[in-house]
């Protein structure tokens, strides 16, 4: 009898040590879930804020025909290093932009033909594309290496 009393003590401590075991076994994974459902959110509403800079503008195909154009629409630009040159007249971006403005306004479909030649640089290009790009003047010409 005596042993039965000392088998029932020793499963009965050996189940309450299973059941304190178990208490910490337990994992929930809820708290996990939660968090990555809030990083998933995270990223996907701070990938939407990335914006494209720049100036998108499209080439023509190869199988488009040419347009006809008539002289009254055309501006000629000729960036320089030290500005850009428009009716023989070296000016700044402020003055070019109210040329490109009043072109805007007297034309209906105005055209800028921007003329790069050697040794200019970059930024002359981009900023005369941006200002035709400001003024709303949408279709843009180029012509490049041009001898002086």
């Amino acid at each position: 009898m005596k042993d039965k009393s000392v088998i029932l003590k020793y499963l009965s401590k050996r189940r309450k040590v299973r059941k304190g075991r178990m208490e910490f076994t337990l994992f929930e994974s809820f708290s996990i879930g939660d968090l990555a459902f809030l990083l998933l959110i995270f990223f996907i509403v701070t990938s939407s804020f990335i914006l494209r800079e720049g100036i998108f503008f499209s080439l023509p195909s190869n199988s488009g025909s040419a347009v006809r154009v008539d002289s009254k629409q055309i501006l000629d630009v000729y960036p320089e290093n030290s500005g850009f040159r428009i009716d023989d007249k070296l000016m700044g971006r402020d003055e070019a932009l109210e040329v490109f403005s009043a072109h805007k306004k007297n034309v209906d479909d105005a055209v800028v033909i921007i003329h790069m030649k050697d040794g200019i640089i970059y930024d002359r290009f981009i900023d005369t594309l941006s200002l035709a790009k400001e003024t709303g003047i949408g279709r843009v010409s180029i012509r490049e290496n041009l001898k002086e």
